[in-house]
Formats: C-alpha cells, structure tokens, sequence
C-alpha cells in the first residue's frame, strides 16, 4: 500500500439546508474526495465513477492512478511548545466499485487512545447520484441517530428534492425541503424551500426562487418570493448581463416596495483580452445615485492562473487599500500557496494562509495553514491534516488540459469559458461524482454559467464516442 502524508481536505459543499440549528454539524459531511490523475503525469483530474465508463456503445478500459484515502490525521501546532498535537482523525474510509464514498468515522484521541466520535454514511442511486446521507455519534457502546438528508432525481441527473430529517428518539422528524424544476437546457428554473410544521402535521411553504434565462442559456434574472396568505409575494430580485463571450458584466440587486422594484446594490465586472476577470466594483444605490462602495482587482500568470486579488474600499473620493490574497503556482499549476494580506496603513502584513507541496503525481501531499498575529511577527496559531491512501487502476483515456481542452478563468465565481477543437458533451461534477451541469459542446469556444455552484473544485468532463477530455476548474 501507498502511504504518503497528505495534508488538508478538500472541502465539498453539502445540500442547501441551512436553515436550520444543524447547519453547523452539516460542514462535517464531505471531507474528500476520489482523485484520478492520468499516466502522464499531468495536472488533469477526473473523479472515476466507474472502472468502465461507457461512452455511447464504446467502452474505455485504460489505466490510471486512483487515489483513494486509507485515512486522515489532523495536527494543531502548539506555538507555545512549538511542536504538532495529535488531534483527531478519519478512519474506516469505505469506497463502492464505482469509487463512491460510502462510510468514514471521526475519532478523537485520548491520551494514547482513539474515541468514536461519529459515523457518517452514504448512499447512492445507479446514475452515482446521492441519494441518501446519514450522520450519527458515539454513545460509548453504540452509533446513535441524529440527522439525515435523502435526495432524488429525474432522468437527467438533476436533483429534484432535497429533505433534511433529525432523529427524536423514536423516530425520524422532518426539518427542512428543498423543491427543483429545470427546463429542457437542464437550467435550474425553480426552487422552492418548505419547513414542517409538527402543530399542522406537513409541509409549509415559505419561500421560492425563479430564475429566467437567455438564449445562450445565461440566468439573467432571480426572483425571490415568500408565500404569505396563500399567494406568491415579491421580495426582491437579481438581474445580470452579459457580454458577446458570455461573460457576465453586470449584477443588480432591488427590493420589492410594496409596487416597485427599488435599487440596493450593484455589481459591474471588467475583463481583459482573454476573459479574465479583472476587476470587481460593488456600489450602493443612495439618494437617487450609484455610490462606490469597494472592488476587488485580479491578476494572472501567463497560464491564466490568479495570482493576486487586491481589495479596496472606497474612501469618499479615492480607492483605499483593505486587503489581499496572493497565489503561486508551480510548473504543473498547481497552487503551492495562498496568503491573505492585511494593510496596515503603510505596508501589507501577513494575516492567514496555506502552503501547499504535491508528489509526482500531482496529488497534494502537504497542507499546512498558518495565521499571523496582528502585526504579521510570528505564528499565532497553524493545524495541518494528513491524509494517508494508496492507488487503484481505472481509466487513462484522458487527453492533456492544454491539447484538448482550455478552461479559464480558473478560478472563476461566475463563468467558464471552454476552449476545445473536440465536439462532444460535457458534464461538470463535484468531487463525489455526482453530476451538476450537463451540456452540448458543438463550438470551439463556449461559456458556461457555473455561478450556481457551491465555493470547491471541480472536474470538467468532454466526451465523445472516440476520446475524453478532463479538466479540473475551481468555483470561488
């Protein structure tokens, strides 16, 4: 087996339930992922949902590296004895066949022992979707019960309904409902949020989500409403523009008055020759004018990777410095850090950050997070988490990034742009497989709403009856 220290977790974003006391508890659902890396050593990514993927009636059954984790050791560094403490971990890592996480256990460490401290487990339909997701504690002798959230889906892999569910003893009690509806583009074009109500014994309404789109399938309007008095009222709505490349340019923010629609805020985006993002410039609507408020300023290395994202405020009459992060890369681009950078007046100090080293492969091998004192002299606190996994054989028909497909800006809050001379269809899936976005690629260049997706990294997909392109991107 293949052991190696792999720090931190790629964070992955759970269902939209956060209405609710558990919503804390829930960020401990996903904390990896199954990794595919190509033999050639290239910075590709590509989560294998089976060991043969079936593409039209052809069927690709090459070799990879699969990463899957054994376990993970999480450190906090104490800077007072400056040494590593060993916390917690994660263990009893279980995969299917088709690399689905199925169950994995926290536990904490006592003294020179190991306590359960939760189990959480998993689900999944025959798309690979998840279907069900169950979290439960240790009680000394036995798991117990405390949440659940069951899923389901129509034909396309869209999710249709998301219901969050606690444990009271005796039996499951319903919490929270989540309600979708796309048109035939697959565009989410409802939602709908629903509570249980125990005095009336079902379902309450009380809010829904409507969103519009153009013809090149951008959401160019987002409509909030609540249920009152057994009608549909409006409290405010979003409405976005777009260039000729589908980048989005403008983002406007109103509320509902009583017969009006009144401005609050807006946002307008700039971007260079190659549809980078570079800049951000956020105002407040104030006595009749747009006021500024602050922007973020971005910018990129020659392989459109980010490297710095400066904020300002503004101060009247002149932009005031608040803030930065910076990035580096290493030659596979892959990120090997990112600092965040307050102003103090006079010169930039250090507040927080992560370090990152990776192996041969590609794979992340180390993570370390630092954060400054106030005036950026030493560390004032660090933790690490170290994963432990070993290799499987899977697929290795993928094509390199940079021959067959093109993906910027990575990383990117509201579009993509794939650039690709290969038609075909895409798909764009979280790190557990489970399918977001799906569309037709007949262009050499075409943009991508991804403004939709949860904050984490994600795989691109482009397949055909020949060949598959894999791409990773990064949803800020």
């Amino acid at each position: 087996m293949k052991k190696i220290l792999f720090f931190a977790i790629l964070a992955l974003s759970l269902n939209a339930v956060a209405q609710s006391k558990y919503s804390s508890a829930r960020t401990n659902e996903n904390k990896f992922g199954r990794i595919v890396r190509d033999g050639k050593k290239t910075n590709n990514l590509n989560l294998n949902l089976n060991f043969e993927q079936t593409i039209g009636n052809k069927t690709l059954k090459n070799p990879t590296l699969i990463q899957e984790t054994d376990s993970i050791y999480h450190w906090g560094w104490d800077v007072y004895n400056f040494f590593w403490i060993l916390g917690y971990k994660v263990t009893r890592i279980i995969y299917d066949a088709n690399g689905n996480l199925l169950r994995y256990t926290d536990q904490n460490r006592i003294g020179n022992g190991w306590v359960n401290v939760d189990l959480n487990t998993y689900a999944y339909d025959g798309d690979n979707n998840r279907i069900n997701y169950l979290y439960q504690v240790w009680n000394d002798s036995l798991w117990l019960n405390q949440y659940q959230y069951t899923s389901t889906y129509d034909g396309g892999n869209n999710m249709l309904s998301s219901t969050f569910v606690v444990w009271n003893w005796t039996g499951w009690l319903n919490q929270d409902k989540y309600t979708y509806a796309y048109d035939v583009n697959n565009n989410q074009i409802n939602e709908i949020y629903q509570y249980w109500s125990t005095s009336a014994n079902r379902w309450q309404t009380q809010w829904q989500i409507i969103n519009s789109y153009n013809a090149n399938q951008n959401r160019t309007n987002e409509l909030f409403q609540a249920w009152k008095d057994s009608i549909w009222v409006n409290l405010s709505q979003k409405i976005y523009s777009y260039d000729a490349y589908y980048n989005r340019t403008s983002y406007l923010y109103q509320q509902w008055n009583d017969s009006v629609w009144v401005n609050s805020t807006r946002n307008i985006y700039n971007y260079d020759a190659n549809n980078n993002l570079i800049s951000n410039i956020e105002q407040f609507w104030n006595s009749n004018l747009w006021q500024n408020h602050s922007q973020t300023i971005y910018t990129y290395n020659t392989n459109y990777n980010r490297t710095n994202e400066l904020f300002q405020a503004w101060n009247d009459s002149i932009w005031v410095s608040q803030g930065q992060t910076s990035h580096t890369y290493d030659s596979s681009n892959n990120q090997t850090s990112s600092i965040n950078k307050g102003w103090n007046g006079s010169q930039w100090e250090n507040t927080d950050g992560h370090f990152y080293t990776y192996d041969s492969d590609n794979f992340k091998i180390t993570d370390t997070f630092k954060e400054w004192t106030n005036s950026g002299a030493f560390i004032s606190r660090g933790d690490s988490d170290y994963f432990y996994f070993h290799t499987v054989v899977g697929i290795k028909n993928f094509n390199k990034q940079d021959e067959c497909i093109t993906l910027y800006p990575n990383p990117s809050s509201e579009k993509i742009t794939v650039e690709t001379p290969t038609k075909g269809f895409l798909t764009i899936l979280n790190l557990n497989g489970q399918q977001l976005i799906t569309c037709q690629i007949t262009e050499p260049k075409t943009q991508i709403d991804v403004s939709t997706l949860p904050t984490g990294v994600y795989f691109v997909r482009l397949a055909n009856d020949k060949t598959v392109a894999i791409g990773k991107i990064i949803k800020q």
